[in-house]
């Protein structure tokens, strides 16, 4: 660290670590619906609206079949192991939700997170449905600097930890 090239490795990691950081800026362009690349500011906004718009306001046609059976008698209660267990496979050091949690804030003070999740999963699981100020879901546009830049992705975000997952990614 004394040296002149000890220096310039740190500085130079520092550097590395930054900007691995930084958010994807500058990407402005996206395919439309026939996949042409549109890179006009416009276009790129109004291409963005009809797919949200399209999204969020777009019926499915189901034929109202359902094929499983109904089950009948009492539900399981969710044990404070399986949410502790849970709690501990969550990963560490991703970016917080609209709620502004992380999955270390859960693990900080685990024992009152542990005893307020069981309840909460437990009233679901009793009442049959989720609480009404639970249902919200917000759907975030993002492009992660990784595979094509004009693809549409979507992320949605879990209302109740507040965390977005790689699983909950979907390519439009």
């Amino acid at each position: 660290m004394e040296s002149t090239a000890g220096k310039k490795n740190v500085y130079r990691v520092a550097k590395q670590m930054a900007k691995s950081r930084q958010d994807v800026v500058g990407v402005n362009c996206v395919k439309d619906a026939n996949g042409k690349v549109l890179v006009e500011n416009d276009q790129v906004k109004e291409e963005w609206r009809k797919y949200t718009d399209k999204l969020l306001n777009e019926e499915n046609t189901w034929d109202n079949v359902i094929t499983c059976e109904n089950v009948g008698g009492s539900c399981e209660l969710i044990r404070r192991d399986d949410i502790l267990k849970a709690l501990r496979m969550m990963e560490k050091g991703k970016a917080a939700g609209p709620t502004g949690i992380v999955s270390e804030m859960f693990m900080a003070n685990e024992d009152c997170s542990v005893e307020w999740l069981t309840s909460l999963c437990n009233l679901i699981v009793t009442q049959g449905r989720i609480p009404d100020d639970r249902k919200c879901s917000i759907l975030i546009l993002v492009f992660k600097g990784k595979g094509d830049p004009s693809g549409m992705w979507i992320l949605q975000s879990d209302k109740v930890t507040g965390t977005c997952n790689e699983s909950d990614r979907t390519c439009v």
